[in-house]
């Protein structure tokens, strides 16, 4: 009997018949004796990759125990709508809309469309301007939201500090025969479940610290794999802050005003709303110091310091609540309340907590696995194998699929399996980007970046490189923790400076004099390029006009004066430079003797110290060198009068073009690779699984594609005469 009588219904309908029914048993004595109950014992889940567990809140008086039951049921991977999604796409809207129409779509995924009056000014609207359309083609309908049943909310909270808070009744059995049973929870789930007790009626809640066997690292694992299509399936998700307080509850009311009076369209761009509200707290832009003050002390609240909670919110409907005591906010309004003050310079620069509400609204479609972790590197959780097991909804799906959460190993075994997975995943060394040896708190080998600490992030501008082309790496893993990886030795490092230290002031503009003193004594570069101009590319990492056309520094610009820009890509890096004329930037901790070489399949130049005689190195990390971008290690330079740019993709990529200084031609074929052969080029879209660098190619007879160029395979670089190395990386 108890939750087994709720695994497998014996006809439909039978569930929610069965839970209407229950009432819950209530006993004078039972909130006094509740010690003398027996501990409540969690039977096994029938198959943990299906079945959740979920509990019933039954309803109660403030100062009544607290009773639940508990009872399985299986979760589909995908819930369904409950009818057919019958809206347009956004771009089959503009095609569709008369001339002089424009067609925008919201954060909630609304669209607006927008014409101009005959005196030029906007006009908004909801109603779609294509007489006799309709409706369901363009207004989103709450019935497409994705359900499960039974409904059930899921609970998003932090579990703060260990320790009793206090004991609930799980009431098991059946109606006729209950048994009543003890589960101890923590100080804030127990309040929380005080607050969220409705008093005529029960709630369904998902809830992991309740509905997970926490001691069970089996099943704990496969329940957080399955977290993201928990909380997708979820009717509504509420985000707990807290027992009621005046000041959260104000800074609410604000937050909640401001997102009324706007529709935010993307992450940089706002409109007022086509149904402000009033205005009954007085409300006045910019905002006052005291009232900046109000939303910084509610930010401050460890719910936003969270990790888990990222993923939590962000996958939940439009149903998602804030709630701080009885007060609730729509985490809609939350979010373009907080998009429209990041937005704001004012604003935002009297808040110094905003960033933790930004991680919660910012788009993270189309970001690579490691810059979503490098996002929330400052977000906080119990176990450092949570760093990515915690976000693993938000991550491409096709490298999400691949992980398995294993509680059962140790941290730095799970650090390798992630990356390796990502490796095999991609066919690229794209951690390496984000490997580095200070600030290091677990014991992995040194190809592998440390998620848990606050430096993880990726140390140099290696998208702008393409040090390597469009390759692949050419890898083996062997154990019990070397990876051998192919590529080619440049130089050796002869010279590092001092480290940079960003003050935005005199001491910054010494250490740049100091370093450009160093450089000066070349009398040439390898490029040919002059020092003023490899100096100019060095301090910004190549982020130049003359690299990237959306950008507005130059290098004649940078040549007159030392700018604030440049401060940020410098700090925390050290000058070096090598006997055959390379300078870059490197880790602070490069020494005399480390090795400079380009990777197959890593987009930045890679910093090596041999360990051990016979090819054993360690990854310092990357680097920026001047030289060594758009694969000139491995292919030479470009012919004149061809010249790397870059070219904005969707998400953080960057695509490497061609362009003809003489013709102005751009082209994405590289003039230094030959005839494709048996390949051809194929124009796929992109997907968020995509490496940070790639292209698509198709064999044409057996139609294997490729996100890699075959002309930059080891074989075919070798046949062109490149010396390729074989580095085992410890």
């Amino acid at each position: 009997m108890g939750d087994a009588t709720f695994v497998e219904p014996s006809k439909e309908g039978d569930l929610s018949d069965k839970l209407q029914r229950w009432q819950p048993f209530r006993s004078e004595s039972a909130g006094s004796d509740i010690d003398c109950l027996e501990p409540y014992q969690y039977r096994p889940l029938t198959n943990p990759a299906r079945d959740i567990r979920l509990l019933r809140l039954f309803p109660g008086a403030r100062g009544e125990p607290i009773r639940i039951s508990i009872f399985h049921a299986t979760l589909d991977d995908e819930p369904k709508p409950k009818r057919p999604r019958t809206q347009l796409t956004l771009p089959e809207l503009k095609a569709k809309v008369p001339p002089g129409w424009r067609v925008w779509e919201t954060i909630e995924g609304r669209f607006i469309f927008v014409d101009r009056d005959p005196d030029g000014h906007s006009r908004t609207r909801w109603e779609c301007p294509i007489e006799g359309m309709d409706p369901s083609l363009y207004l989103a309908s709450d019935d497409d939201i994705p359900s499960f049943e039974p409904e059930y909310e899921a609970l998003s909270y932090t579990w703060g500090a260990s320790g009793d808070g206090g004991k609930i009744i799980v009431q098991e059995g059946t109606p006729e025969r209950p048994l009543l049973r003890r589960l101890s929870l923590q100080d804030n789930l127990m309040c929380a479940l005080q607050y969220l007790r409705d008093v005529d009626k029960p709630r369904t809640f998902w809830i992991d610290g309740i509905c997970i066997k926490q001691a069970d690292d089996q099943e704990k694992g496969h329940q957080v794999h399955r977290m993201s299509v928990i909380y997708q399936g979820a009717y509504r998700v509420v985000a707990w802050l807290g027992p009621e307080d005046e000041a959260a509850g104000q800074a609410m009311q604000l937050l909640s005003y401001i997102g009324q009076q706007i529709e935010i369209l993307d992450e940089s761009y706002n409109c007022p709303a086509l149904n402000p509200v009033p205005n009954p707290l007085r409300v006045k832009f910019p905002l006052s110091p005291e009232r900046l003050d109000e939303i910084d002390e509610f930010l401050s609240n460890p719910w936003f310091r969270r990790l888990w909670v990222v993923q939590e919110i962000r996958l939940a409907n439009k149903r998602a609540v804030l709630q701080r005591g009885n007060t609730t906010i729509s985490f809609s309004l939350f979010r373009r309340a907080i998009m429209f003050l990041d937005s704001d310079v004012q604003s935002s620069h009297g808040l110094s907590l905003l960033a933790r509400g930004t991680t919660l609204s910012r788009p993270l479609e189309l970001r690579p696995f490691y810059r979503i972790v490098s996002m929330l590197r400052g977000k906080r959780c119990i176990d450092p194998r949570d760093k990515f097991y915690g976000v693993l909804g938000l991550v491409p799906p096709g490298f999400a699929a691949l992980v398995q959460p294993d509680y059962s190993i140790t941290v730095g075994e799970a650090y390798r399996d992630i990356v390796l997975s990502h490796i095999n995943h991609t066919g690229r060394l794209e951690q390496l980007e984000y490997t580095h040896q200070f600030g290091r708190k677990i014991d992995t080998p040194s190809w592998v970046p440390d998620f848990s600490t606050d430096h993880f992030r990726q140390t140099s501008c290696g998208y702008q490189q393409h040090s390597s082309g469009v390759s692949r790496c050419e890898v083996r893993y062997e154990s019990p923790g070397f990876l051998h990886v192919v590529g080619k030795r440049c130089a050796t490092v002869s010279l590092v400076s001092e480290r940079f230290r960003r003050d935005y002031g005199s001491r910054a503009i010494a250490t740049l004099n100091v370093w450009y003193s160093m450089v000066s004594k070349l009398t040439a570069h390898s490029t040919g390029a002059s020092i003023p101009d490899v100096f100019a590319n060095t301090i910004q990492q190549g982020s130049l006009q003359e690299r990237r056309q959306a950008l507005s520094i130059t290098k004649d610009r940078l040549r007159r004066r030392y700018i604030r820009e440049s401060f940020s890509y410098c700090s925390g890096w050290a000058l070096i430079q090598t006997p055959d004329g390379y300078i870059g930037l490197g880790p602070p901790d490069a020494k005399e003797g480390d090795v400079l070489c380009v990777l197959l399949g890593c987009a930045s130049p890679v910093l090596l110290r041999e360990t051990s005689p016979g090819g054993h190195y360690q990854v310092i990390g990357t680097c920026y060198v001047y030289g060594l971008e758009d694969a000139i290690a491995l292919l030479g330079p470009l012919p004149e009068p061809w010249q790397g740019h870059l070219e904005n993709r969707l998400g953080t990529r960057r695509r490497l073009v061609f362009h003809n200084k003489e013709t102005g031609e751009y082209s994405h074929d590289d003039p230094r690779l030959g005839e494709l052969g048996d390949w051809e080029r194929v124009d796929a879209k992109m997907g968020a699984d995509d490496p940070e660098v790639f292209e698509f190619f198709r064999h044409k007879e057996t139609e294997e594609v490729m996100n890699s160029d075959p002309r930059m395979l080891p074989d075919a670089l070798k046949a062109r005469g490149v010396e390729l190395t074989t580095f085992v990386l410890g």
